[in-house]
């Protein structure tokens, strides 16, 4: 979700972005409820559309970004008849992509830092977490040893 105010939008408005995977090719997706300027940067689809039949639907944005192969069959979207799956896939902590879609929508503000950046993670992965205390163990046993 990202806040502030558009001169096309209404006061209340608030921007809203999930991750997700699509059928286009280019693989991971962004579906959005707002339009901005194409980056040559980017990595993903941008999924939006200034056309009401054709726009996502709340419960179909999350539909397409939780649809976890295996637990959740693929999402189709009936008005574009593109499918979907779930957005981890690419993005499992779309924190970087949040802040470099900020710094696409308010240019003027790129530079400073974001009044709050809020990631609730899905869990850890524990067999990385060890591996990173053992060598963190081993780090602090060979200083040990060399004084």
């Amino acid at each position: 979700m990202f806040g502030g105010k558009h001169s096309c939008q209404p006061d209340w408005a608030i921007n809203v972005a999930v991750t997700t995977h699509s059928d286009t090719g280019k693989g991971p997706a962004m579906i959005s409820n707002y339009n901005r300027i194409e980056s040559l940067e980017e990595d993903f689809d941008l999924v939006s559309s200034s056309d009401p039949t054709r726009e996502m639907k709340v419960w179909q944005a999350a539909a397409a970004t939780s649809a976890a192969p295996k637990y959740f069959k693929t999402y189709v979207h009936e008005a574009t008849n593109r499918s979907y799956v779930d957005g981890a896939l690419y993005y499992n902590n779309p924190a970087s992509l949040a802040e470099r879609e900020r710094k696409l929508l308010w240019s003027d503000t790129e530079d400073s830092e974001p009044d709050i950046l809020l990631s609730i993670g899905c869990g850890q992965d524990l067999q990385a977490v060890k591996e990173q205390l053992d060598w963190k163990s081993n780090q602090l046993n060979s200083e040990e040893h060399a004084m």
